[in-house]
């Protein structure tokens, strides 16, 4: 049970706070309170409930009632997606969820992750954005953009790179970071851009004069 607080009689009654007044000099008794409570335990599941770092944690609330703002567990490298009724599954609940009976919520996380946007960088067609986590393997698709007299070599991570980061179809993990300076944050978008380079000319070389041979060479 919970203590409600002091009231003037068993039933019904006025409830009686730091600030009533006391009108008349002659005793007064005062009846506790009770509500029916329930419990609910939240279990950090793996992660921190508050800056103590303990991972789980009890509060009574009245029966019928909503919790309320629910507490914002911690765990290094992991999304915080919401409290949950079962430790895998189960029902989301939030602050305005009604609990009836004692209930444990668990925390549910996720990897941090990013988005990959393929940028044509002057060829044409489309492709798709990639949503992968931090830290595991993903093979790139193969390139479906076109350019007219010029042949892919790879991706670039800025627009005027001529170096190939990633060749076609090569295996990509991004590890996490939570550097101040230069790291990385869940959701960012991560762009490759398409390095392009000409198709082979043949230029031939006309001298034009007697006894000169004519001669050529290839440029791109």
């Amino acid at each position: 049970y919970l203590f409600d607080g002091w009231y003037t009689a068993a039933e019904g009654g006025t409830k009686v706070t730091n600030y009533t007044t006391v009108t008349t000099p002659q005793p007064h008794t005062l009846y506790a309170r009770w509500l029916e409570a329930v419990t609910i335990t939240f279990n950090g599941n793996g992660g921190t409930i508050d800056w103590s770092g303990n991972e789980t944690k009890e509060e009574s609330i009245e029966k019928g009632s909503s919790y309320g703002s629910l507490p914002t567990p911690s765990l290094s490298g992991q999304v915080f997606e919401g409290w949950y009724t079962e430790q895998d599954g189960g029902t989301k609940v939030d602050r305005d969820t009604v609990f009836t009976t004692d209930t444990t919520l668990y925390a549910h996380w996720r990897n941090n992750r990013y988005v990959i946007h393929f940028n044509a960088n002057g060829g044409n067609g489309t492709m798709e954005d990639i949503t992968l986590d931090f830290g595991k393997d993903f093979t790139l698709p193969a390139c479906k953009f076109e350019r007219e007299g010029y042949v892919f070599q790879g991706w670039a991570e800025s627009s005027n790179s001529l170096t190939v980061k990633y060749l076609d179809c090569v295996v990509v993990n991004r590890e996490f970071s939570n550097s101040w300076y230069n790291g990385n944050k869940d959701g960012e978008t991560y762009s490759l851009y398409a390095i392009w380079q000409g198709n082979p000319v043949t230029v031939t070389l006309n001298y034009g004069y007697e006894g000169q041979e004519d001669g050529s060479c290839t440029a791109r």
